[in-house]
């Protein structure tokens, strides 16, 4: 364990290189998303053995712990988390040891700033069952020819950080990264931030949009009489 903490340190200073490309560099969410894949191309045929990480927007958790009393649910605790990617995989090619002991340090520092309050195994399971299930936290064998990302249809908007680890002799011995973009067109972005940021116009907007479209439909049915 303590030689893969080594290992994972010393990629800090590791050389970066140009790798790989994408099959796709922004991917537009629209109402008929079912989801993406992403073809990665490595450029560097002397990569034999290769670990893909892929760290999603950051976002903040909230939790709180309720308990029974008298009959009745009360809050005993509550607790915040914060630059927690709301995406995150890693998939190997050969060298599992590595990717997983990689995986498992980001799944543990995530939840280590829950170490100081009375829940942080029950909110450790809870973290993991969650995120997996909605397959937006996972540890892949990859196809070492054709390695490529499953993007679910729930993947949240904004930047996507893809990092490649070079393997030789079972060591990181240099990175590189890219980056891609999941967004919205132009259209639901601007709904999107209308019902985030200003409920009261939104609300306006549907009912005008209902009604315009209630009055338009009548004189289509008037004229077809």
């Amino acid at each position: 364990m303590m030689i893969l903490t080594i290992i994972l340190l010393i990629i800090r200073t590791t050389t970066s290189f140009a790798c790989m490309e994408f099959s796709n560099y922004s991917i537009e969410k629209n109402l008929n998303f079912l989801g993406s894949r992403i073809d990665i191309a490595i450029k560097n045929t002397d990569i034999k053995d290769f670990i893909i990480e892929l760290q999603g927007p950051l976002k903040s958790y909230k939790a709180t712990k309720k308990r029974v009393n008298l009959g009745v649910w009360l809050d005993s605790e509550r607790f915040e988390m914060h630059n927690v990617p709301s995406m995150y995989f890693v998939g190997y090619s050969s060298n599992e040891p590595i990717a997983k002991h990689l995986y498992n340090k980001t799944v543990y520092d995530i939840v280590q700033q829950t170490a100081r309050t009375n829940f942080s195994d029950t909110f450790l399971q809870f973290f993991q069952q969650h995120n997996e299930k909605a397959k937006l936290f996972s540890l892949l064998k990859l196809d070492e020819h054709n390695p490529n990302i499953i993007v679910p249809k729930n993947a949240p908007l904004g930047s996507y950080n893809i990092i490649l680890y070079d393997v030789t002799d079972g060591k990181i011995i240099r990175t590189c990264q890219k980056k891609f973009i999941i967004q919205r067109n132009d259209f639901l972005e601007k709904l999107y931030i209308l019902s985030r940021e200003y409920n009261i116009l939104y609300t306006i907007f549907v009912v005008i949009a209902a009604i315009f479209t209630s009055i338009v439909t009548n004189k289509l049915m008037r004229r077809k009489r």
